[in-house]
């Protein structure tokens, strides 16, 4: 389990682009207010959801989605 500190690296080193970091900010927050308030889950297992959510857009400036219709 990575802590906050490499975490925030990790986001830091591979995302580049401030608007997408704080959306993943963003999405962090939201997932561990989730895990908090619907799941009524220990802070540990908040901050995996919270992780997730933190990072789960990471590679995007790198390997964005190409969506094909």
């Amino acid at each position: 389990m990575l802590s906050r500190e490499e975490a925030n690296a990790l986001l830091n080193d591979w995302v580049k682009n401030d608007r997408l970091k704080l959306h993943m900010l963003q999405v962090a927050h939201l997932m561990k207010c989730w895990a908090k308030e619907k799941e009524q889950l220990d802070e540990q297992e908040q901050w995996k959801w919270e992780l997730a959510g933190l990072l789960h857009d990471a590679d995007w400036d790198q390997w964005p989605m190409i969506i094909v219709v």
